[in-house]
């Protein structure tokens, strides 16, 4: 169960249902984070935005967000982030290979968002000018700009959501080696 009691839908503010429900499968992080709709409205304004103008190719998103997720172990956000993956034509093995010292299976461009995700989530104060050099071989700076961005928001809703131990979408409850953290 999340820390905070999620609020029943009757109890949502409409607008941010709606708004919410035309991004994704929601329903239960909502009910928690409900609890502020101006700040939770701002927020999915601001990825619909993102989602709009975005030049980067979807597949490449998810890569980085399961990788960040994965390094945060973010029950939520992997088991979301995964099945998009999954749709996008990524295979389990490479899900699965994503936190190995040298992955398998994936691109040059790939092989460059996982280490760029993984330098910026787990010491961002070691990034280097090469760290974006090899970005650049495959990606604008307007490109960069927006993968930086989206890094830093996945790193953000990690620990929003294990912060206040809201369960994967539709699963109800915390797996248990998650739930424990007192």
């Amino acid at each position: 169960m999340p820390r905070i009691a999620p609020l029943p839908t009757q109890h949502l503010d409409p607008a941010l249902t709606e708004r919410v429900r035309a991004y994704g499968s929601f329903a239960d992080w909502t009910a928690v984070a409900g609890h502020k709709p101006e700040m939770t409205l701002a927020i999915f304004d601001l990825l619909a935005i993102t989602r709009s103008s975005s030049s980067l190719d979807p597949a490449l998103v998810e890569l980085a967000s399961v990788t960040v997720s994965l390094i945060n172990q973010c029950a939520y956000c992997i088991h979301q982030h995964s099945a998009k993956a999954l749709g996008l034509g990524m295979s389990q093995a490479q899900l699965d290979a994503i936190l190995d010292e040298a992955p398998a299976g994936f691109s040059a461009a790939e092989l460059a968002v996982i280490a760029y995700a993984k330098a910026v989530s787990r010491n961002v104060h070691s990034l280097r000018d090469r760290d974006l050099e090899g970005l650049g071989a495959f990606f604008d700076e307007a490109q960069i700009v927006e993968l930086t961005w989206r890094i830093a928001f996945m790193n953000a809703f990690n620990r929003f959501n294990d912060a206040l131990q809201i369960p994967p979408e539709g699963l109800g409850e915390q797996p248990a080696a998650r739930a424990s953290g007192d």
